[in-house]
Protein backbone atom coordinates (compact mmCIF):
# COMPACT_ATOMS: atom_id res chain seq x y z
CA UNK A 1 0.00 0.00 0.00
CA UNK A 2 1.44 3.34 -1.10
CA UNK A 3 0.50 6.94 -0.30
CA UNK A 4 1.19 10.27 -1.99
CA UNK A 5 0.90 13.81 -0.61
CA UNK A 6 2.25 15.64 -3.67
CA UNK A 7 -0.25 14.74 -6.37
CA UNK A 8 1.51 11.52 -7.35
CA UNK A 9 5.04 12.83 -7.95
CA UNK A 10 6.31 10.57 -5.16
CA UNK A 11 4.88 7.59 -3.29
CA UNK A 12 5.79 6.12 0.10
CA UNK A 13 4.85 2.78 1.67
CA UNK A 14 2.20 2.76 4.41
CA UNK A 15 3.80 0.83 7.24
CA UNK A 16 0.85 0.81 9.65
CA UNK A 17 -1.50 -1.50 7.75
CA UNK A 18 -2.77 -4.72 9.39
CA UNK A 19 -1.88 -7.19 6.65
CA UNK A 20 -2.68 -10.76 7.67
CA UNK A 21 -1.95 -14.20 6.22
CA UNK A 22 -2.78 -16.10 4.08
CA UNK A 23 -3.33 -13.29 1.56
CA UNK A 24 -4.49 -9.72 1.48
CA UNK A 25 -4.91 -8.37 -2.02
CA UNK A 26 -6.37 -4.89 -1.60
CA UNK A 27 -8.86 -4.40 -4.43
CA UNK A 28 -10.23 -0.88 -3.91
CA UNK A 29 -9.79 2.21 -1.73
CA UNK A 30 -12.30 5.05 -1.30
CA UNK A 31 -11.72 8.28 0.63
CA UNK A 32 -14.76 10.35 1.61
CA UNK A 33 -12.64 13.32 2.80
CA UNK A 34 -9.00 14.10 3.61
CA UNK A 35 -9.02 11.84 6.68
CA UNK A 36 -11.62 9.07 6.41
CA UNK A 37 -11.16 6.27 3.90
CA UNK A 38 -12.16 2.63 3.38
CA UNK A 39 -10.52 -0.32 1.64
CA UNK A 40 -11.79 -3.75 0.62
CA UNK A 41 -9.72 -6.85 -0.03
CA UNK A 42 -9.78 -10.61 -0.53
CA UNK A 43 -11.27 -13.02 2.04
CA UNK A 44 -14.01 -10.51 2.83
CA UNK A 45 -11.70 -8.06 4.54
CA UNK A 46 -12.67 -4.40 5.06
CA UNK A 47 -10.44 -1.65 6.46
CA UNK A 48 -10.87 1.94 7.62
CA UNK A 49 -8.56 4.90 8.24
CA UNK A 50 -9.33 8.14 10.04
CA UNK A 51 -5.94 9.84 9.67
CA UNK A 52 -5.56 10.14 5.91
CA UNK A 53 -4.31 6.61 5.38
CA UNK A 54 -1.34 6.56 7.75
CA UNK A 55 -2.92 3.91 9.99
CA UNK A 56 -5.73 1.45 9.28
CA UNK A 57 -7.97 -0.85 11.32
CA UNK A 58 -9.74 -3.99 10.15
CA UNK A 59 -13.54 -3.87 10.44
CA UNK A 60 -15.93 -6.73 11.11
CA UNK A 61 -17.18 -8.34 7.90
CA UNK A 62 -20.10 -10.76 7.32
CA UNK A 63 -18.39 -12.56 4.43
CA UNK A 64 -15.18 -14.29 3.35
CA UNK A 65 -15.77 -13.71 -0.36
CA UNK A 66 -13.32 -11.59 -2.36
CA UNK A 67 -14.45 -7.95 -2.27
CA UNK A 68 -13.71 -5.97 -5.42
CA UNK A 69 -14.98 -2.43 -5.03
CA UNK A 70 -16.09 -0.03 -2.32
CA UNK A 71 -17.86 3.33 -2.55
CA UNK A 72 -19.20 5.80 0.04
CA UNK A 73 -21.45 8.83 -0.35
CA UNK A 74 -20.43 10.21 3.07
CA UNK A 75 -18.69 9.03 6.26
CA UNK A 76 -21.64 6.82 7.26
CA UNK A 77 -23.18 5.37 4.11
CA UNK A 78 -21.26 2.97 1.91
CA UNK A 79 -21.49 -0.17 -0.23
CA UNK A 80 -19.16 -2.96 -1.32
CA UNK A 81 -19.52 -5.55 -4.08
CA UNK A 82 -17.57 -8.73 -4.81
CA UNK A 83 -17.47 -12.37 -5.86
CA UNK A 84 -20.49 -14.73 -5.92
CA UNK A 85 -23.02 -11.90 -5.93
CA UNK A 86 -21.77 -10.29 -2.71
CA UNK A 87 -23.30 -6.88 -1.92
CA UNK A 88 -22.72 -5.24 1.46
CA UNK A 89 -24.15 -2.00 2.82
CA UNK A 90 -23.33 0.08 5.90
CA UNK A 91 -25.14 3.08 7.38
CA UNK A 92 -22.83 3.60 10.37
CA UNK A 93 -19.39 4.08 8.88
CA UNK A 94 -18.52 0.40 8.63
CA UNK A 95 -19.35 -0.64 12.21
CA UNK A 96 -21.98 -2.99 10.83
CA UNK A 97 -22.57 -4.40 7.34
CA UNK A 98 -25.81 -5.79 5.93
CA UNK A 99 -25.94 -8.27 3.05
CA UNK A 100 -28.17 -7.39 0.09
CA UNK A 101 -29.29 -10.20 -2.20
CA UNK A 102 -28.24 -9.90 -5.83
CA UNK A 103 -30.92 -10.85 -8.42
CA UNK A 104 -28.16 -12.52 -10.46
CA UNK A 105 -27.40 -15.14 -7.86
CA UNK A 106 -23.70 -16.03 -7.72
CA UNK A 107 -22.53 -13.94 -10.68
CA UNK A 108 -19.39 -11.99 -9.71
CA UNK A 109 -19.76 -8.22 -9.22
CA UNK A 110 -16.78 -6.02 -10.05
CA UNK A 111 -17.49 -2.31 -9.69
CA UNK A 112 -19.96 -0.14 -7.77
CA UNK A 113 -20.93 3.53 -8.06
CA UNK A 114 -22.95 4.71 -5.05
CA UNK A 115 -24.52 7.92 -6.37
CA UNK A 116 -26.84 8.87 -3.52
CA UNK A 117 -29.02 7.27 -0.83
CA UNK A 118 -31.53 6.07 -3.43
CA UNK A 119 -29.33 5.25 -6.42
CA UNK A 120 -26.36 2.98 -7.07
CA UNK A 121 -25.02 0.92 -9.97
CA UNK A 122 -22.99 -2.29 -10.21
CA UNK A 123 -21.35 -3.82 -13.28
CA UNK A 124 -21.17 -7.61 -13.44
CA UNK A 125 -18.96 -10.36 -14.81
CA UNK A 126 -21.14 -11.02 -17.86
CA UNK A 127 -21.68 -7.41 -18.90
CA UNK A 128 -24.92 -6.69 -17.07
CA UNK A 129 -25.71 -3.59 -15.02
CA UNK A 130 -27.54 -3.69 -11.70
CA UNK A 131 -29.37 -0.62 -10.42
CA UNK A 132 -30.34 0.01 -6.80
CA UNK A 133 -33.83 1.44 -6.44
CA UNK A 134 -35.81 2.26 -3.32
CA UNK A 135 -39.53 1.59 -3.14
CA UNK A 136 -41.33 2.58 0.06
CA UNK A 137 -38.03 2.29 1.97
CA UNK A 138 -37.39 -1.20 0.54
CA UNK A 139 -34.10 -1.44 -1.33
CA UNK A 140 -33.73 -3.78 -4.30
CA UNK A 141 -31.18 -4.43 -7.00
CA UNK A 142 -32.62 -4.85 -10.47
CA UNK A 143 -31.35 -5.23 -14.01
CA UNK A 144 -31.62 -1.95 -15.88
CA UNK A 145 -32.87 -3.93 -18.91
CA UNK A 146 -36.17 -4.74 -17.13
CA UNK A 147 -38.73 -2.08 -16.22
CA UNK A 148 -41.88 -2.70 -14.16
CA UNK A 149 -44.45 0.05 -13.61
CA UNK A 150 -46.29 1.33 -11.75
CA UNK A 151 -44.68 0.08 -8.56
CA UNK A 152 -46.49 0.12 -6.14
CA UNK A 153 -49.38 -1.09 -8.33
CA UNK A 154 -53.13 -1.23 -7.80
CA UNK A 155 -54.60 -3.05 -10.83
CA UNK A 156 -52.54 -3.43 -14.01
CA UNK A 157 -48.79 -4.09 -13.97
CA UNK A 158 -46.73 -3.36 -17.08
CA UNK A 159 -43.39 -5.03 -17.81
CA UNK A 160 -40.88 -4.01 -20.47
CA UNK A 161 -37.81 -6.06 -21.39
CA UNK A 162 -35.13 -4.52 -23.55
CA UNK A 163 -34.55 -6.32 -26.84
CA UNK A 164 -31.09 -7.57 -25.90
CA UNK A 165 -32.49 -9.80 -23.11
CA UNK A 166 -35.94 -10.63 -24.53
CA UNK A 167 -34.47 -13.67 -26.29
CA UNK A 168 -32.95 -14.92 -22.99
CA UNK A 169 -36.14 -14.74 -20.90
CA UNK A 170 -38.65 -17.54 -21.55
CA UNK A 171 -40.87 -17.67 -18.45
CA UNK A 172 -41.94 -15.45 -15.57
CA UNK A 173 -43.61 -16.21 -12.25
CA UNK A 174 -45.18 -14.18 -9.48
CA UNK A 175 -44.57 -15.37 -5.91
CA UNK A 176 -45.62 -14.20 -2.48
CA UNK A 177 -43.16 -13.82 0.41
CA UNK A 178 -43.84 -17.43 1.44
CA UNK A 179 -42.55 -18.64 -1.93
CA UNK A 180 -45.94 -19.74 -3.29
CA UNK A 181 -46.24 -19.37 -7.08
CA UNK A 182 -49.37 -17.35 -7.84
CA UNK A 183 -48.81 -16.79 -11.54
CA UNK A 184 -46.66 -18.52 -14.17
CA UNK A 185 -46.54 -17.64 -17.84
CA UNK A 186 -44.30 -17.96 -20.91
CA UNK A 187 -42.62 -14.80 -22.20
CA UNK A 188 -42.55 -14.37 -25.97
CA UNK A 189 -42.30 -10.60 -26.37
CA UNK A 190 -40.74 -7.59 -24.69
CA UNK A 191 -43.95 -6.01 -23.35
CA UNK A 192 -46.17 -7.81 -20.84
CA UNK A 193 -49.31 -6.69 -19.01
CA UNK A 194 -50.63 -8.48 -15.90
CA UNK A 195 -53.96 -7.79 -14.16
CA UNK A 196 -53.50 -7.87 -10.38
CA UNK A 197 -56.87 -6.48 -9.25
CA UNK A 198 -57.73 -9.71 -7.37
CA UNK A 199 -54.37 -9.83 -5.57
CA UNK A 200 -54.20 -8.97 -1.87
CA UNK A 201 -52.11 -6.01 -0.75
CA UNK A 202 -48.53 -6.88 0.10
CA UNK A 203 -45.02 -7.54 -1.19
CA UNK A 204 -44.46 -9.96 -4.08
CA UNK A 205 -41.56 -11.19 -6.19
CA UNK A 206 -41.42 -11.31 -9.99
CA UNK A 207 -38.98 -13.95 -11.24
CA UNK A 208 -37.74 -14.35 -14.81
CA UNK A 209 -36.30 -17.66 -16.10
CA UNK A 210 -34.46 -18.83 -19.21
CA UNK A 211 -35.37 -21.90 -21.27
CA UNK A 212 -33.39 -24.11 -18.85
CA UNK A 213 -35.56 -22.88 -15.95
CA UNK A 214 -32.59 -21.02 -14.43
CA UNK A 215 -33.46 -17.84 -12.54
CA UNK A 216 -32.13 -14.82 -14.45
CA UNK A 217 -33.77 -11.83 -12.75
CA UNK A 218 -35.74 -11.21 -9.55
CA UNK A 219 -37.63 -7.99 -8.74
CA UNK A 220 -39.77 -6.87 -5.81
CA UNK A 221 -43.30 -5.59 -6.45
CA UNK A 222 -45.74 -3.93 -4.03
CA UNK A 223 -49.49 -4.38 -4.44
CA UNK A 224 -51.55 -1.60 -2.88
Amino acid sequence: LLKTIDGGDSWNPVSQFPFEAPANWIRSIKFVNNNVGFACADIGRIYKTEDGGDTWVRLNSPTQEALFDVDFIDEKNGMICGFTGTILQTIDGGEHWQKIQSPLGLENLYSIDYVNANEAYICTHFGKILKLEKINNLAEWSLSEVKIFPNPVQDNLHLELEEKITSEIKYLSLENVQGQVLFHSPVDEGKINICLSNLSSGIYLLKFFNDENILMISKKMIKQ
